[in-house]
Parts: C-alpha cells; sequence; structure tokens
C-alpha cells in the first residue's frame, strides 16, 4: 500500500471519529434539552414545604418576668398599694413555660411565657371572690396594677375606659366583654364555677 493509500485512510478515519463525536454531543444536547421541558412540575404546596420559612415570631407583651416583677411592684408603689411580688418562680413546659404568683387568698396572678424569647405571652389575674365587698375591691386593684404595668402611658381616665367597658354588666355579672387598646386586648370573663378571669395580651 502506498503512502497516499495510507493517509486517505487516516483521513477517513479521523473524519468517522469527527462525525461520531458530533452526532454525540448532539444527541446529548437533544436529551437534556428533551428531560427539561418534559420534567414534571413541582407544585407550588410542595415547594413552600421544602424551602425554608420565615420564623413568625409569636405575640407578646414584650415583657420578660423578671421585669414584670419590676414594673408591678413600681406601678403598685405608683397606685398607693402595699401588694408586692416578691418571688417568681417558673414552671417550664415543652410548648411554654408559665408562672403563678399568689397575691391573697382568694386572688392570683397567671402568666404565660414563650421559650424562644423568653417574653409574657399574657398575663391573667384568676379570682374566686367571696362575695366580699373587700375581696372586690382587691380584684379590681389587681386589675388596675395590672394596666399600669403594661402600659403607663395610659391616662386614669384612659384606664377608666377600659374598666367601663370590661365591667359593662359589674364585675360580679356572669359573662365576658373584651377591649383593645394601644395594641393591647383586655379580656373579663367570670363565671359561677371558675369565679373571675382578667387577662391582659397582645392585639397583634
Amino acid at each position: 500500500m502506498s503512502t497516499n493509500d495510507d493517509c486517505r485512510t487516516t483521513n477517513k478515519l479521523a473524519v468517522i471519529l469527527i462525525r461520531g463525536f458530533v452526532i454525540v454531543i448532539i444527541l446529548a444536547l437533544f436529551l437534556n434539552t428533551y428531560l427539561s421541558s418534559n420534567k414534571p412540575t413541582q407544585p407550588e404546596s410542595e415547594i413552600s414545604r421544602q424551602s425554608p420559612s420565615e420564623t413568625i415570631p409569636l405575640s407578646s407583651l414584650n415583657m420578660t418576668p423578671d421585669q414584670f416583677k419590676e414594673k408591678f411592684n413600681h406601678s403598685a408603689v405608683d397606685l398607693d398599694s402595699n401588694l408586692r411580688i416578691n418571688t417568681l418562680t417558673i414552671q417550664y413546659g415543652v410548648v411554654q413555660n408559665i408562672f403563678r404568683v399568689t397575691l391573697t387568698n382568694n386572688l392570683s396572678i397567671l402568666g404565660t411565657i414563650n421559650p424562644a424569647d423568653s417574653k409574657i405571652r399574657n398575663i391573667t389575674v384568676l379570682g374566686n371572690p367571696t362575695g366580699a365587698f373587700s375581696d372586690t375591691a382587691d380584684a379590681l386593684f389587681v386589675i388596675n396594677i395590672l394596666i399600669h404595668t403594661f402600659d403607663p402611658t395610659l391616662s386614669n381616665h384612659e384606664r377608666e375606659e377600659i374598666f367601663k367597658e370590661v365591667f359593662a354588666s359589674g364585675p360580679n355579672a356572669i359573662g365576658t366583654k373584651s377591649i383593645i387598646k394601644n395594641q393591647r386586648r383586655y379580656f373579663f370573663t367570670r363565671s359561677s364555677e371558675l369565679g373571675i378571669m382578667f387577662t391582659i395580651s397582645s392585639s397583634n
């Protein structure tokens, strides 16, 4: 075989290899385009579940238990009351933490705390007055101190408005009432079985 024949044979092999390589590339591009266009669409619900979502902070009264204790005692002094919180013990739970403070024989305060930021979610006055005037007066006085504690910007007149709204039927009446003021929800309920409950929480 001559040298020219060898060159022609080599050139033919090179052309065949190049054509084969080009065909492989074209097939690869075609398959990639086909598979991409026919890829099943993922439902938005699944996408939202898989993508990291922002943590929505739970509403709170923007006050820690220690801050509450200090401000409650300060408010009691401002309102000429001898009531004081001396100790505040927190009970830790899985979903939320709580604390309870006994003020009198018939009145106590219950607070729920968000474990994530240690802020108070809501605060409740619990009472089972005997019916004596002094018990009812104590309950109203504690409620007044709590309102002043969580919103000291309220004037005496504004606090009176809250009392008039939630106690429209009288503090001894059975039923529920609520009012929102300055992003605070004030909720009062009374039943013959449980006594009185007055709760302050965020309105957000």
